[in-house]
C-alpha cells in the first residue's frame, strides 16, 4: 500500500537538508514537464511509466511543503471510476487545478489535482501501489 505518510515526511527531510531555496514557480514548472511526460504515448514499458510517476508524486510533495499544504496529500487512496476515455482531456483537466492552485491559491484546486493524480495512477495506469512505494524510496535515496 503507498504510504502517503511516509512519501510526504521523504520529502519534507529532502528540503530540510538545504534543499530549501526551491522556487514554487519552478516547482509548478518542473511539475508540468513532469506530467506531460505521462501523457506520452512513448513510454515503452511499465517501469519507465512508474519512474516518471513518482517524479511526479515528488514534484506534488515538493510544492505541497513549499505552499505549506501539507495536510492536502494524506488523503484515502481515491476510488474513481473514472474511464478515462480521454487522457488528454484528464490532463487538462489536472492542468487546471493545477494552475489555479498557483496563481488563485486554492487549496481545493491543489487536492482535486492530487487526487486525480492519484486515480490516473492507480486506475487508469494501474500501477501497484508497493510497487510505488518501492520506486519511491530508490528516488529520493538517488537525491541524498
Amino acid at each position: 500500500m503507498l504510504d502517503l505518510q511516509f512519501v510526504l515526511k521523504k520529502t519534507s527531510n529532502y528540503i530540510l537538508s538545504g534543499h530549501n531555496n526551491l522556487e514554487l514557480n519552478s516547482l509548478y514548472l518542473k511539475l508540468d514537464k513532469d506530467l506531460s511526460l505521462l501523457v506520452d504515448d512513448c513510454l515503452k514499458d511499465n517501469s519507465e511509466l512508474q519512474t516518471i510517476y513518482v517524479k511526479c508524486m515528488f514534484d506534488f510533495m515538493l510544492i505541497a511543503c513549499k505552499q505549506k499544504w501539507q495536510h492536502l496529500v494524506i488523503v484515502e487512496t481515491p476510488d474513481l471510476n473514472n474511464n478515462f476515455s480521454s487522457v488528454a482531456r484528464i490532463f487538462l483537466t489536472l492542468k487546471e487545478f493545477i494552475l489555479n492552485s498557483l496563481f488563485k491559491h486554492r487549496q481545493q484546486d491543489f487536492l482535486h489535482a492530487w487526487r486525480l493524480f492519484l486515480a490516473i495512477g492507480i486506475n487508469k495506469y494501474q500501477l501497484n501501489q508497493d510497487e510505488l512505494q518501492k520506486s519511491f524510496e530508490k528516488f529520493v535515496s538517488k537525491l541524498t
